[in-house]
């Protein structure tokens, strides 16, 4: 359950995590507008464009807002566009990687966190693309693998943070496979606008799908963040407006 007050409510549904407005979608609308006002502070003009890239930056932005805010308190996150999401274009890498750093090295473990974000009302297949970002983890493209990712985040603890001594906790979290990743845990996100119906029954599906592709059943927890009217909040976000 969501704390009190939350602008976001989260429910479980036949393994789906479920987040949509509370006590409406417009709370939770504002509350991500009050994050992203005070994180990424630069706004498109009214006549600006709002492109694809956008879009999928802003839905990356909503669901750091919505991790950081309730599930990882307690986890390091390495986002890749969610701080910066008005850029004309976005960063290839790993949407969101939420490092936990337990008191012993076997507590330790990541989650990554891919986002698809749309905008359409009748249709949810865009998730499946979600199949696709994970499946580059371990692929033939070396800058997009997953030890690449790991190698840029460890570089940001040693020289950002300071803190060279957790490299190697870091190095030790992925294996050469899914099935020889332990300790590595997929959040695969989508943020769909109400209307398109319920995103159970997608989500469920792309979970299997990733665990058909070796990842344990235990590793793998699909996201599905609702919110009314998406493209015009997604314009009236990128704007800076209620």
């Amino acid at each position: 359950m969501s704390p009190p007050n939350a602008a976001f409510a989260k429910s479980n549904n036949t393994g789906v995590i479920i987040w949509v407005g509370n006590p409406d979608c417009q709370a939770a609308h504002v509350a991500v507008l009050g994050w992203l006002k005070v994180h990424c502070k630069r706004f498109i003009t009214v006549s600006g464009t709002l492109s694809e890239a956008i879009k999928g930056n802003l839905g990356e932005a909503i669901s750091f807002y919505v991790g950081s805010t309730f599930d990882f308190l307690q986890f390091l996150p390495f986002p890749a566009n969610a701080f910066s999401p008005l850029g004309s274009i976005s960063r290839p890498d790993i949407d969101i990687v939420w490092i936990f750093l337990g008191k012993r090295p076997s507590d330790d473990f990541a989650i990554l966190h891919e986002v698809k974000t749309t905008t359409s009302s009748s249709s949810l297949d865009y998730a499946n693309n979600l199949i696709n970002d994970y499946d580059k983890l371990f692929g033939t493209s070396v800058t997009l693998t997953l030890h690449t990712r790991l190698q840029g985040i460890k570089n940001e603890v040693e020289y950002k943070l300071g803190k060279p001594q957790l490299c190697p906790r870091i190095s030790g979290l992925a294996g050469k496979s899914p099935q020889s990743s332990p300790k590595i845990r997929l959040l695969p996100t989508l943020v769909h606008d109400l209307a398109a119906g319920s995103p159970v029954k997608k989500m469920v599906a792309i979970r299997s799908t990733l665990i058909g592709r070796g990842w344990s059943a235990g590793s793998v927890d699909p996201w599905a963040i609702g919110l009314s009217q998406l493209e015009s909040r997604l314009k009236r976000l990128a704007r800076g407006q209620n």
